[in-house]
């Protein structure tokens, strides 16, 4: 029973106070009295940043993929200018080129979900580009609010823990200069 009420008292030492009574200050506002363990607080502060990391994360990403379309409608626009036997340098992945001709500056060849590879005129493949270009601006977009949610309400909880903080040290201090007395 000693110990149960000891490990009572050291939980409550770290509660903090996050509210008001009911109606305190405001007329209209119902305000609730809560209180939570500053553990619980940090944890929620970590959780909010995991969030707002992975959010910063997907936005990197929806930017690369919205500059990787962009340059292939700019290459696709000099192909379209190059004429029949063009040289160009093609880049087949780690590190490794080749230099080739342009047999076809009409059509390129587009990749579809799941691997399927089609020829399609260059008008139609830039429509798509332009589609699909769109759909990353407004899911970049999208992002870009939520990230801003998240991060008000790490400010938020980051003033609550320096408020909690500073209220502690005062009580501290305030119950050791009442221990002089």
């Amino acid at each position: 029973m000693a110990k149960e009420k000891k490990a009572v008292d050291s939980m409550a030492k770290d509660e903090i106070d996050l509210g008001e009574k009911k109606g305190a200050e405001q007329p209209g506002h119902d305000r609730k009295e809560i209180s939570i363990t500053r553990d619980r607080l940090l944890g929620s502060f970590d959780v909010e940043r995991g969030r707002y990391e992975a959010v910063s994360r997907r936005i990197g990403m929806l930017q690369s993929a919205q500059f990787e379309i962009l340059s292939v409608m700019e290459a696709i626009d000099e192909i379209g200018k190059a004429g029949k036997g063009h040289k160009v340098v093609v880049p087949l992945g780690a590190g490794i080129m080749m230099e080739a001709s342009l047999d076809n500056t009409k059509k390129v060849m587009f990749s579809y979900a799941g691997g399927t590879v089609t020829h399609k005129a260059i008008p139609d493949v830039k429509e798509e580009l332009k589609r699909r270009l769109e759909l990353l601006k407004n899911e970049n977009r999208q992002a870009s609010v939520e990230r801003e949610k998240i991060g008000k309400g790490l400010e938020n909880l980051r003033n609550i823990i320096t408020l909690a903080d500073n209220n502690a040290r005062k009580q501290t201090a305030a119950s050791k200069g009442q221990g002089n007395v």
